[in-house]
This record gives C-alpha cells, sequence and structure tokens, in this order.
C-alpha cells in the first residue's frame, strides 16, 4: 500500500487588535504522512511565530488535488474549507480517531 502524502500551506494575516496590517510570519509549505504529523507542524508553527487565533489562517490540508479539512487555530481538524460563516453543522474529524497512516 502507498503512503498517505498530506500537504498544507502555513501563514499568518496581521490582528489590526494589535495595530498588525501584514503577515507576521513567512509561509511555509507542509507535507507529511498522517494528519498528526501534519497537526504537530501547526504547533511548531504557531509557537515559533507566538500567533495567536486573530493571525491564524486554517490551512487547507490536501491529500493529492482532494481537499481533506483545516486545522483551526486550537489545532482542531475540521471537514471541507475553512469558512467564516461557523455553522454548526462543521463536523470536526478526530485525528487520533483515524485510521492508522492518518488516511481517511
Amino acid at each position: 500500500m502507498s503512503e498517505q502524502i498530506f500537504t498544507m500551506r502555513l501563514s499568518s494575516c496581521g490582528n489590526p487588535d494589535w495595530d498588525q496590517y501584514a503577515p507576521i510570519s513567512e509561509p511555509k509549505v507542509v507535507t507529511g504522512s498522517t494528519l498528526a504529523e501534519m497537526r504537530k507542524a501547526c504547533e511548531d508553527y504557531i509557537e515559533e511565530w507566538n500567533l495567536g487565533g486573530g493571525n491564524w489562517k486554517d490551512p487547507v490540508v490536501k491529500q493529492g488535488s482532494k481537499v481533506i479539512g483545516h486545522f483551526s487555530s486550537n489545532l482542531r481538524f475540521w471537514e471541507g474549507r475553512p469558512s467564516r460563516d461557523f455553522r454548526v453543522d462543521k463536523k470536526e474529524i478526530l485525528i487520533d480517531a483515524a485510521p492508522a497512516g492518518g488516511a481517511l
């Protein structure tokens, strides 16, 4: 069986509450073989750049060209693309419950 490869682009935006009007971090493309690896990459990026929720741009995780989901600033993983309408029917994907290898 082939290894699952996930990709995402990490980046930030300025937070006008703190007089930030431009991104405060360098963008970074990340690849990994599990969703747990992808979550860890988000956690490391947030820590490295000292990002808060107001700076976070939810990175979209893809498997090939297919969008799998996105990470919120609290490192929870959600189906589909990020949206600002905060629908209550948005489904969380529990990473620890994902099949071995992080495949969906």
